[in-house]
């Protein structure tokens, strides 16, 4: 369990202000609007004499709307192309220290891996005027919803096992050794797939704006 300190204008515009672990390590606004989408806050406040009001603690979600939103997302990542139901939190779309709401049309489930990317990695996540959700890259270009995985984790493992196949942790390993990165190979993937359908489709404007060439001629004679 970590304990924050940050002020709300920090929250909202990036001001100045604390921003940072308990007594510890400063943090970046949008870590700590990671951290505040989904915790048990107490909220401090000072009058026209500067005394101290402190909030009892409460849920920055409340229980029965986490748990509609756990209904409704089936408790899984909706991060296209994850399936992760374990140690998912509640993400604001719009934070609420931005003039977000707790209504579940604000709200999404995301696996803490994806709730980084969403926050610190830059991607964007939106609610379309249809109500289905829509994610982009740090760029701007839309993520393309990925289809649902063949079978499941487990399945996976039996059909291995009956192949006579050891695959653990340290199947594929790098060249000196290291385990492999799987988000950084995942996204080198994509971005080399974008970077090919960006050159084709900018070979193919060429081609199409290039001009016809011209016949040639000779000296007695029409254009060949």
């Amino acid at each position: 369990m970590a304990h924050i300190e940050v002020d709300a204008a920090v929250l909202a515009a990036d001001a100045h202000g604390r921003c940072g672990l308990l007594g510890g390590a400063p943090l970046s606004a949008e870590t700590a609007r990671r951290l505040t989408c989904d915790c048990t806050e107490v909220v401090e406040h000072t009058d026209a004499g500067d005394a101290l009001h402190s909030s009892q603690a409460r849920r920055s979600i409340p229980r029965s709307t986490r748990r509609a939103l756990l209904r409704r997302d089936q408790g899984r990542c909706q991060f296209p192309g994850c399936e992760t139901k374990r140690w998912v939190d509640a993400h604001h779309i719009i934070h609420r220290a931005q003039g977000g709401s707790n209504d579940l049309r604000n709200l999404v489930t995301l696996c803490r891996r994806h709730h980084h990317t969403v926050h610190e990695g830059g991607f964007h996540c939106s609610r379309t005027a249809t109500g289905t959700l829509a994610f982009a890259r740090p760029d701007g270009t839309p993520l393309e919803p990925a289809p649902a995985p063949a079978g499941t984790p487990r399945r996976l493992i039996v059909a291995t096992r009956r192949r006579g196949l050891a695959i653990g942790p340290d199947t594929v390993a790098g060249g000196i050794g290291e385990s492999l990165d799987l988000e950084l190979t995942i996204w080198t993937l994509a971005a080399n797939r974008h970077v090919r359908r960006s050159r084709s489709d900018a070979h193919d404007a060429a081609s199409a704006e290039a001009p016809s060439p011209r016949p040639q001629s000779t000296a007695d004679g029409p254009p060949i």
